[in-house]
């Protein structure tokens, strides 16, 4: 039975069953405790299933659908997260934490924002080369809806806390692979980014179907082209001024 929750972690999984132990591992050194892990199995066919069951000690909510997409299993663990839970984080299967106090000052950072900032991010460390793989252009920076299309003052991908309101702006856009900007910039209409140069996750880009691989960017040229489409549907206004 979950223990009030107030954070939700929520991670779409598809197949990568043997990459979830390392974010078990790291999700449960958190020094901060209250939160509950929402696992979608995106329609696996390896031993995912039978891992997440394996794993004690943690609040864990495990859902399997229907090979969907990651967007659209984000979208159903917001569904399925507890009403007690104010803050949100989308983590990866091949992600990990930065260190074992990071959702601590994670949250005590979202905890202690302005009413304007919706989503606070936190920069990444590459897990091979352990260098920074993200930046901005001063060690806190709010970023509003034009900075966020200029992309001048930030690079790089970030994971991100959110404030639950902020669901409610908008959706991820399903049966589109990657491209978070298209939910990101919407959000940032609305609401003010807060990022800064403290790391906050560990990106080990080895899970088969990583969207920013080689491989993956051919397979899915096609469902590219439909998100730079959606993109463009959505922003392109915005981005040509």
């Amino acid at each position: 039975m979950l223990t009030r929750p107030i954070v939700a972690l929520i991670t779409p999984t598809f197949n990568n069953g043997h990459l979830l132990n390392r974010l078990y591992k790291s999700i449960k050194s958190q020094t901060y405790k209250k939160f509950c892990w929402i696992v979608i199995d995106d329609g696996s066919t390896d031993s995912t299933k039978s891992i997440v069951k394996g794993f004690k000690g943690l609040e864990i909510i495990y859902f399997r659908q229907k090979n969907s997409g990651p967007n659209s299993a984000r979208n159903r663990a917001v569904k399925l997260m507890p009403t007690t839970c104010k803050y949100i984080i989308d983590i990866d299967s091949d992600d990990t934490f930065h260190n074992a106090k990071t959702l601590e000052f994670m949250v005590k950072d979202i905890e202690s924002s302005k009413k304007n900032i919706g989503m606070i991010g936190y920069s990444s460390v590459d897990g091979i080369s352990g260098k920074r793989s993200s930046f901005t252009q001063k060690p806190e920076i709010v970023i509003d809806f034009k900075e966020s299309l200029k992309g001048k003052k930030i690079k790089g991908e970030f994971i991100f806390i959110q404030k639950r309101e902020v669901l409610k702006i908008s959706k991820w856009p399903e049966k589109i692979w990657g491209y978070e900007g298209i939910r990101h910039w919407e959000i940032n209409k609305h609401v003010d980014y807060l990022l800064v140069s403290n790391p906050g996750r560990i990106y080990y880009r080895d899970r088969k179907e990583n969207l920013t691989s080689p491989e993956s960017t051919v397979k899915r040229s096609f469902k590219m082209a439909i998100a730079i489409n959606e993109l463009m549907k959505q922003h392109g206004k915005a981005l040509k001024k």
